[in-house]
């Protein structure tokens, strides 16, 4: 009989997809209406691209300079003085003038004009109903919504069987502000990482139900019991290619990005699983559907030409430089693109006060810590490896096109590669069918990862919303009494809802992985037992047969017999 903690545990599994998504859709809105309008990174040229697609262009035409523009219908017109913030963290929103969108420019030199339309059809529908900054909230909204989709996808998955035991802690990584930040603005990052962590999740869940059952790679096989909570085949092949096909259209250098994640995938699962997918005929169909989708992203630039035009000097520092100078300086600046990564909001001017940093530092290695001292040597390996994709891939890329590009790498673009580190590494924790010394730890780890991933969330809200009412520099007093700038609702309100609504999530997410940490042990015994009865039903070799002992009951009778009954059991064996 289960107690009430434990039904209510297990009520919050059952129910996580469709509380994931109401949280991550709530905490998303938050985000979406607590910074000003276009002050997410390059959100002004994401946005008037959503309005300018739904107003009938699809990538503008060319200036004289050869640069695209963009004709922006009435109510988006644009006025540069809504920069006036921009790159000062000393200068609060209030400089800037409403946006009404009947002053200003009726066109805009727009620098991702030619980005694939994808993510843009998903999110712009709502600036045909309203216009300006209203309808520039609302475009958010619908972004964060879409953000949340992806990321309850990825919930539907980590709490599918059999390997889930820590999964919990990768449902606490999901609560990244940055993450959350991101999917709730306009720009295709947010849902470009949203749907890789659901990629991630899904093509390990999909060659997982490949692989041997209840083993490792290498290791022996032994029966498995049937899973609750597993999903089917054909719907983990629609979450993957679905997943596959927003991360390859969202930006230009997706399609290599799905080509990472699945290799991450086959080096995790190992290459049995993979041999014994490529023998389902009907896995050619879900491969079909991925590469279909790369092709189209892959047209679609070499059509709209966005990896190959040609930086100036001042668009980027080093251009024209080589390969060597972009990789190197990639490698120097590492702990950058990680802050980045963590929590840097804003046009790269709003970083956050360091000690904020450490509720997610500290995560992050006590995560890593439990997994190098646990893991056996292989997954140790495995492990290190993802953590060095994660460090030369952006490196790699970043220096193959800094003589075009110039530097123009930014930490939350390899944002999804960290996130797979984590992913990795609790999905090796929760490995079936292996026993280690921390997997009592697992409910208490979700519940501190989740717990300081929202602390982490909200604190940089509050900063933020500090940075724009006021300005980093100024007194708290005046952030409190003497705001210069208010987000729709005030900032009071939306940082309360924040703290609640994290608040809500921190205790579903512990409560999940109580209910996964008791569902793994319960399969766990569950597997021992199937595995034992096994071993028993087995036929013991013919030699072993021979040597066998008699048995109890055999001779217990043959001495019940008499002595003639004896003297023939004795002389059984010998004939």
């Amino acid at each position: 009989m289960l107690s009430r903690a434990a039904r209510l545990s297990e009520l919050a599994h059952r129910w996580g997809p469709a509380i994931a998504f109401v949280l991550f859709a709530l905490l998303g809105t938050v985000w979406a209406l607590a910074v000003p309008p276009l002050s997410a990174p390059d959100e002004v040229a994401h946005a008037t691209k959503a309005v300018a697609l739904y107003a009938g262009q699809l990538v503008g035409s060319p200036d004289a300079t050869g640069a695209l523009q963009l004709a922006l219908p009435s109510g988006y017109h644009y006025d540069p003085a809504m920069e006036c913030y921009l790159l000062k963290g000393e200068v609060p929103a209030s400089c800037a003038p409403e946006w009404t969108g009947d002053s200003g420019g009726d066109s805009f030199r727009n620098w991702v004009a030619n980005y694939n339309p994808l993510y843009y059809v998903l999110v712009g529908w709502p600036s045909l109903l309203f216009h300006a900054a209203t309808g520039l909230y609302a475009m958010r909204i619908v972004s964060a919504v879409l953000t949340a989709v992806l990321l309850a996808l990825a919930v539907r998955l980590a709490f599918a069987a059999p390997t889930r035991r820590w999964l919990g802690c990768a449902v606490a990584f999901m609560l990244s502000p940055m993450v959350i930040y991101l999917g709730a603005v306009v720009n295709p990052n947010g849902a470009e990482i949203a749907a890789s962590v659901a990629l991630m999740l899904g093509s390990l869940r999909l060659l997982e139900g490949f692989g041997s059952a209840r083993s490792a790679p290498g290791s022996r096989s032994v029966p498995q019991p049937a899973m609750p909570g597993a999903l089917p085949r054909w719907a983990l092949w629609v979450v993957v290619v679905l997943c596959a096909s927003v991360v390859a259209n969202a930006r230009a250098l997706g399609p290599l990005w799905v080509v990472i994640l699945l290799l991450i995938a086959v080096l995790v699962c190992g290459w049995r699983p993979l041999l014994q997918m490529l023998r389902d005929p009907w896995s050619y169909a879900g491969l079909a559907g991925i590469a279909a989708a790369g092709v189209l992203s892959l047209l679609w630039t070499l059509r709209g030409g966005s990896l190959s035009s040609q930086a100036v000097e001042g668009d980027a520092p080093l251009v024209g430089s080589s390969f060597l100078s972009g990789f190197v300086f990639m490698l120097r600046h590492l702990p950058d693109f990680l802050q980045q990564a963590l929590g840097f909001f804003g046009w790269l001017d709003t970083p956050l006060p360091s000690p904020e940093y450490w509720f997610a530092i500290g995560v992050i290695v006590l995560v890593l810590g439990i997994a190098f001292l646990t893991l056996r040597r292989r997954d140790v390996i495995v492990l290190t490896i993802v953590m060095a994709a994660a460090v030369f891939v952006p490196a790699l890329v970043q220096g193959y096109s800094t003589h075009q590009t110039g530097l123009i790498w930014q930490g939350r673009y390899g944002l999804f590669l960290y996130l797979a580190v984590g992913i990795v590494a609790v999905w090796l924790l929760s490995r079936p069918g292996e026993r280690r010394r921390a997997d009592f730890l697992s409910a208490r780890v979700s519940w501190l990862a989740a717990s300081g991933m929202a602390a982490f969330g909200v604190l940089a809200l509050v900063f933020v919303l500090y940075r724009y009412t006021v300005g980093i520099g100024a007194t708290f007093g005046s952030f409190v009494l003497h705001p210069e700038w208010q987000p729709p609702l005030g900032w009071i309100p939306l940082a309360v809802v924040y703290l609640l609504l994290s608040a809500v999530f921190v205790i579903w997410a512990g409560a999940c992985g109580n209910a996964l940490g008791r569902r793994a042990e319960r399969e766990r015994r569950l597997g021992d037992r199937l595995a034992a009865d096994s071993r028993r039903s087995e036929p013991a070799p013919a030699a072993e047969r021979a040597l066998a002992p008699e048995p109890a009951l055999a001779r217990d009778s043959a001495l019940a017999a008499g002595p003639a009954g004896a003297a023939g059991a004795a002389e059984a064996p010998l004939a």
